[in-house]
């Protein structure tokens, strides 16, 4: 998981289920601008008009 916070840099955490815990963890460039472009994606879709409503049947 990649955490972003407004002023602050994005920390990459990885989850261990057998202890039920996170740790911190390293993440490459690429990742972090796959994470960014996953979290921005909503907003600008949005704002392009670049999604389309489901449409119900009657």
């Amino acid at each position: 998981m990649i955490v972003f916070a407004p002023e602050k840099a994005p920390q990459a955490f990885t989850y261990d289920a057998q202890n039920n815990q996170q740790q911190v963890t390293t993440m490459s460039q690429d990742e972090q601008l796959n994470a960014q472009a996953h979290a921005l994606w909503g907003s600008l879709a949005y704002q392009k008009g670049l999604y389309q409503a489901v449409k119900l049947a009657p």
